[in-house]
């Protein structure tokens, strides 16, 4: 089973890839309320300890280890290859696991608009966004 990524999701990715340090995350993983969580979306999907390790890249021990809190720091790829396996968006995936607070939607600005945006100064970007807000 090959996992296929989106052009959008790739910008996505290469952002996060931009912020980590090192291709770490640095995500405290070690929570067990995150491992449940880990353990009800692959459960979700139909998807085995082993299976998952498969389509990860990693061993069933390890998995098994994400999903009782004793894996402490996740690393970019793996994220990316969790979210993937699990089918669902990597924004989707830390927010499920509580390392966001919302999701990226900087995607679903039409094309156009985010090239003007992008030349235009950050302070009136904001300016910009009160005041579409309020309509």
């Amino acid at each position: 089973m090959k996992l296929e990524i989106s052009k959008f999701e790739q910008v996505r990715i290469n952002k996060i890839k931009k912020i980590g340090r090192n291709n770490i995350l640095v995500i405290d993983h070690s929570d067990p309320k995150s491992g449940i969580k880990m353990k009800e979306l692959r459960e979700n999907v139909g998807l085995n300890q082993k299976d998952l390790a498969g389509l990860i890249g990693k061993s069933q021990g390890w998995v098994t280890f994400l999903e009782t809190g004793r894996i402490a720091r996740l690393d970019i790829q793996t994220t990316i290859n969790l979210a993937l396996a699990l089918d669902i968006s990597v924004d989707d995936l830390l927010i499920y696991l509580g390392y966001m607070d919302k999701k990226f939607v900087g995607g679903s600005i039409q094309p156009q608009l985010a090239t003007v945006l992008k030349e235009v100064k950050k302070d009136k970007q904001i300016a910009l966004a009160k005041v579409l807000r309020k309509e």
